[in-house]
């Protein structure tokens, strides 16, 4: 699969975790397969999503692929991270986290 729809992905158990003032890691399963959305904050912006990550060894079924990053979902990551923050697990922290 290297064309990606959003929409039509399967997300589930959402959950983030800051790792420090500057990152936060937005964690979920698409597919059934898991991954890291990374976000940052530089020189006082808002955050902004930046990569994401396989977050297992296995064969990626988007990308088909066994690297960190996935680039196809990259190239739909503000759309994805808009889709994941209204999650409920993680929606109302984002009510009040200045980002993009």
């Amino acid at each position: 699969m290297t064309h990606v729809c959003v929409e039509e992905l399967d997300i589930s158990e959402v959950y983030q975790e800051r790792r420090n003032e500057k990152r936060i890691n937005i964690y979920f399963k698409a597919n059934g397969q898991k991954y890291m959305l990374e976000m940052w904050k530089y020189d006082g912006r808002p955050f902004i999503p930046s990569t994401i990550e396989h977050d297992s060894n296995q064969t990626c079924l988007i990308c088909r692929k066994k690297q960190i990053l996935c680039d196809p979902l990259k190239k739909h990551v503000k759309t994805l991270f808009h889709r994941l923050i209204e999650f409920p697990s993680i929606r109302l922290e984002w009510l009040y986290i200045e980002h993009m």
